[in-house]
């Protein structure tokens, strides 16, 4: 079986349903083993490889300025923004005729519809309590726009050194998304949790990469220059072998961009950095998402074949151990019998 789904994945063209057959086979044999984890994990990617869509989510650290960045790219205020934490949960952009907003409850009972200028209000996290969770599990936003109607999804996630569920929630966005627009601040080096993010969490994913509060510099082309060195070497260090990360860096003052997309003023927007980014972006949507998102599948095909080999193996291991135990049993039985044979004789 294992043999046979590392074969078959080999021959996987650009074919959500085929790749979705793969993983419901994966999650067959999960089932099977009772690995709970894994079956839910092929569960998702089965979903997803039949879902045209294509999801992009704008990743990274609570207050880099994921919201703001995509506020940028919608070109209205949709998300809340804040000098602190401001996400409690996911909230997924998606195309619709008319602005509205849906809140799912951790619950699992039906959504609650809401306008979409009060969807701020019920995601944010709560600033007299921050470590209160969240009544709802994601949220939805309808909005009518070009980009969305092209099939693209936008995730705005809590950041991920925000609590810890929130945190998780984040990762579990990611893992499931298509690609990552991910966001550090110009000032910070790369910390120890986003270099575990970005080598496991990202794998396989295509990346763009914002610096953002590029304003904050105060050391001029030299300043930015040095940071974009550490990055790029850093980026290298977690995600060998992967794209040319310096055509994908892009330093960003996201506040500015936001303000000039919203007044329509381009001047001050390509002075942001945001323009080429944004072209990049769309240049990225038009003609390569497709097979972007069929890798970034099958790398996670791959790792559920992998955790089911090594599920496999440490049940075969226990079912050994089981054997030796009761051979090992078995054996200081007849000991004993001997024993207590050979003492009635005495």
């Amino acid at each position: 079986m294992r043999t046979g789904l590392n074969a078959a994945l080999d021959e996987v063209n650009a074919d959500g349903d085929q790749l979705a057959v793969f993983a419901g086979r994966a999650r067959s044999v999960a089932e099977a083993l009772a690995a709970e984890k894994i079956e839910r994990t092929a569960a998702g990617l089965a979903k997803r490889a039949r879902n045209r869509t294509f999801q992009l989510i704008f990743g990274g650290e609570f207050n880099t300025g994921k919201s703001t960045a995509i506020n940028t790219v919608l070109g209205q205020r949709a998300m809340p923004t804040h000098e602190v934490e401001a996400s409690a949960i996911p909230t997924y952009i998606r195309y619709g005729s008319a602005a509205r907003a849906l809140l799912y409850p951790r619950t699992g009972d039906a959504p609650v519809e809401v306008q979409a200028a009060e969807l701020p209000a019920h995601i944010c996290v709560d600033p007299h309590d921050p470590d209160k969770d969240s009544p709802w599990d994601y949220a939805a936003l309808y909005l009518p726009l070009e980009l969305l109607d092209q099939g693209v999804v936008i995730v705005d996630p809590p950041g991920t050194n925000s609590q810890d569920k929130r945190t998780e929630r984040n990762l579990e966005a990611i893992r499931e998304s298509d690609a990552v627009v991910y966001l550090f601040f110009a000032q910070m080096g790369m910390t120890a949790a986003q270099r575990d993010a970005i080598a496991n969490d990202l794998a396989g994913k295509e990346c763009f990469w914002l610096v953002t509060h590029a304003d904050s510099l105060r050391g001029g082309p030299d300043a930015r220059q040095s940071v974009r060195r550490r990055l790029e070497h850093d980026l290298r260090k977690v995600r060998p072998g992967g794209e040319n990360v310096d055509a994908r860096i892009y330093f960003v003052d996201a506040h500015a961009a936001q303000e000039a997309k919203i007044q329509q003023d381009p001047d001050a927007f390509a002075a942001s950095g945001m323009q080429d980014f944004e072209q990049a972006l769309g240049e990225f949507i038009s003609g390569d998402r497709h097979r972007a998102k069929m890798t970034a599948m099958c790398t996670d095909l791959k790792r559920v074949i992998a955790d089911l080999n090594g599920s496999i193996a440490d049940q075969e291991q226990h079912a050994i151990d089981q054997g030796r135990g009761k051979q090992d049993e078995y054996r200081r039985s007849e000991e004993r019998r001997v024993g207590k044979e050979c003492r009635s004789r005495w």
